[in-house]
This record gives structure tokens, sequence and C-alpha cells, in this order.
């Protein structure tokens, strides 16, 4: 008989993961200033990562990220019909002030996790059709349990041990998409 995914275990394991992760950064990176805290998650994978970012990589990366865009906004601007995609060469990526993607944060994949019994996430999001718009049993309860356990590690003051970025962002990355901003902590006054 198929088990039934326990979503709630999923969000419980991502906030050990996450303390585990940030209490060992204080100790081994007490000097660093903290500027994202995020989970990378391959919706169709057991496994899913903890990633940090200090605020020199977070610098430096913006920089980097920022002269792409630039140069790709001047080559779609140049093209004779540039405008009937100017949407994808405008507008993309959203974030320009930071990198786009937890892979390029100093501290990448820190800590990581598997998720037990995946097989029974695999067999459920079979068993729930999902149009092209909307997002797939995996994704769309991945994306819940992650913004579940930042809230609760955010309750538990989970960030209070380290050095903060001012903002210190929170979010995740599924896997093939953009970095996502859930929350921002230490907002400059």
């Amino acid at each position: 008989m198929p088990m039934t995914p326990d979503w709630k275990a999923v969000e419980e394991q991502l906030v050990e993961t996450g303390l585990s992760a940030l209490r060992r950064f204080t100790v081994e990176h007490a000097d660093e200033i903290c500027s994202f805290f995020a989970y990378a998650v391959d919706p169709y994978a057991a496994g899913y990562e903890v990633c940090l970012d200090i605020y020199t990589n977070g610098i430096r990366a913006a920089m980097q990220h920022e002269r792409r865009t630039f140069g790709r906004r001047h080559e779609g601007a140049k093209r004779p019909q540039g405008w009937k995609q100017a949407h994808h060469w405008l507008d993309i990526p959203r974030i320009v002030d930071y990198t786009p993607s937890a892979g390029s944060f100093a501290f990448a994949g820190y800590a990581s996790g598997e998720i037990e019994q995946w097989e029974a996430y695999l067999t459920e999001d079979e068993k729930h059709p999902h149009k092209e718009d909307e997002n797939s049993y995996l994704e769309g309860n991945w994306r819940i349990a992650i913004w579940r356990a930042i809230e609760q590690l955010i309750k538990m003051q989970a960030f209070d041990g380290l050095r903060l970025s001012s903002p210190f962002r929170l979010g995740y990355e599924l896997h093939d998409e953009e970095l996502v901003v859930l929350r921002i902590l230490n907002w400059p006054t």
C-alpha cells in the first residue's frame, strides 16, 4: 500500500537542517557578514540544499550579473525588430541587485538533506494533473514547506547568531528557476 507524503515532516526536516547549518556557520564563519539564506530544491529529486551567501560575494555576483544584463539589453536593442522580444531582454531577470542563482552563493550547498520514502511523493505528483500555468503537486508543496520552514526559523530567532547584512534576504530556488526572496530581515534604518 503506497504511503501518503508527509509535508509537515518535510517542513520539520528543512527547519532542522537549516538550524544545524546556521549553528555551524556562526562557528565556522563568525566574522562573515551573511546576506542571504536560501533552500535550493529540485522538486523531482529527494535532495535539497541550504545555501548561504556573504555580503562581499553577493556584491561581486550582483556586479557581474548587472554587467551581463547590461550587455544583453544592448544586444536586444540593436536588433531591427527587438521590440517584439523586449520583455525577454529588458524585464528578465527580475532580481537585479543580487545574483539570480543560489548556485553563485559563497556557501552554496553548505548543508543538505534527503527526503525518505521519496517514491510516495513522486507517485502523488502523478495523481494530480495540472495546467501549464499551475504548479505541479511537488512544486507547490515544496514552495509551501520552504516558506513555512523559513517562517519557523524566523520565529525561533535562528538568524540572531549571524552577523547580518542590511538587508538580509531569505528565500528559495527551485531547479531551473530564478532565486525567490520570501522575506527580508534587518532592513536599513
